[in-house]
């Protein structure tokens, strides 16, 4: 089931880096790295130190908010 998702998660994402202005991608590229940086959970908790993992959270955090930012920003109508 996981290996679904994740087809289709990259099907998506794939999409996105055709199709968006370039700020969005890089934005959404540092959120993929974010939440790629999280991984190491996988491995159990006593894999990566809670203060690390903590960090890490955060960072995927921020870089969703500034992937939401962007993409906002490149979706609303422009005003001439």
């Amino acid at each position: 089931m996981v290996a679904q998702f994740e087809d289709e998660r990259a099907a998506h994402f794939e999409r996105l880096l055709l199709l968006a202005p370039g700020e969005v991608v890089a934005a959404a590229r540092a959120w993929h790295q974010a939440v790629w940086d999280l991984h190491v959970i996988a491995d159990g908790p006593a894999a990566i130190a809670q203060p690390e993992f903590q960090l890490r959270l955060e960072r995927a955090a921020e870089a969703r908010d500034r992937f939401y930012d962007e993409l906002k920003s490149c979706l609303r109508p422009r005003m001439w």
